[in-house]
């Protein structure tokens, strides 16, 4: 018997892609249905701005040198210092950077990311001496723990590092605009230090503080913004330091 025509069912023809079509129609899909909070964000690059100049404070606890039987043989360039006694005060000397020797601090947008390959240099310096030898560290210079982008080695002219520096607050401080730094960093012992001192098992043991600072100056219009903290935020990009 003959079906009626409005009872019929007519399937829609079937549509035949090519290999390459179908792929890309598969891909268009599957793009179509992602969120677009779960597709990648464009990475931002790390920039570099130069820290030139500035001084560092290298502060010693009297009783810490005691307990290692270290003392302070010379000093060398200081512009301050102060003479540590046991049981009162810290050892304090400050020693202003080498014109054009510069340390770079890396940043990402306003966050700092680390320091950078580099090496800021000082002409001034200590003696530690210590039963067989001294810690010669005039001509000392200050670079980045290979591994620990926010840690400072503290290395001798020829590069043995001697002491490292870590737990920094670093950025730019409120009560001076300007002025990048990185303060309150605990000073220790380096694992190479420690086998000369016969204590192998003595390495990060801390024996005073380290403190580093530049003045900074940037070219563009924006204004000042950011705060020392240990999370850095960046003033604003293009900073530069310099020795004013």
């Amino acid at each position: 018997m003959e079906i009626p025509l409005a009872l019929r069912v007519t399937r829609p023809p079937r549509l035949i892609f090519p290999m390459q079509t179908s792929c890309l129609l598969l891909a268009f899909l599957v793009l179509a249905v992602v969120p677009a909070a779960a597709l990648p964000a464009p990475s931002v690059p790390t920039t570099p701005a130069v820290q030139n100049g500035g001084e560092a404070a290298i502060s010693f606890n009297p009783d810490q040198l005691v307990a290692l039987a270290l003392r302070i043989d010379d000093v060398r360039g200081a512009s301050a210092r102060t003479t540590g006694v046991a049981g009162v005060r810290y050892d304090i000397a400050t020693f202003p950077a080498r014109a054009g020797s510069h340390l770079d601090v890396e940043h990402r947008g306003e966050t700092v990311t680390g320091i950078g390959a580099s090496e800021l240099k000082f002409d001034g310096g200590l003696v530690l001496a210590y039963p067989g030898g001294v810690a010669d560290l005039r001509g000392f210079v200050l670079r980045a723990n290979p591994g620990k982008p926010f840690d400072i080695d503290v290395a001798d002219a020829h590069g043995v590092v001697w002491l490292v520096a870590d737990h920094a607050h670093y950025g730019v401080d409120a009560d001076r605009p300007g002025e990048f730094s990185m303060r309150h960093m605990d000073l220790r012992l380096s694992s190479h230090f420690a086998r000369m001192l016969g204590r192998a098992g003595g390495a990060g043991q801390p024996v005073g503080n380290l403190e580093f600072s530049a003045p900074a100056r940037s070219d563009d219009a924006h204004g000042d913004a950011g705060a020392t903290s240990c999370h850095a935020p960046w003033p604003r990009p293009g900073l530069v330091t310099d020795i004013e």
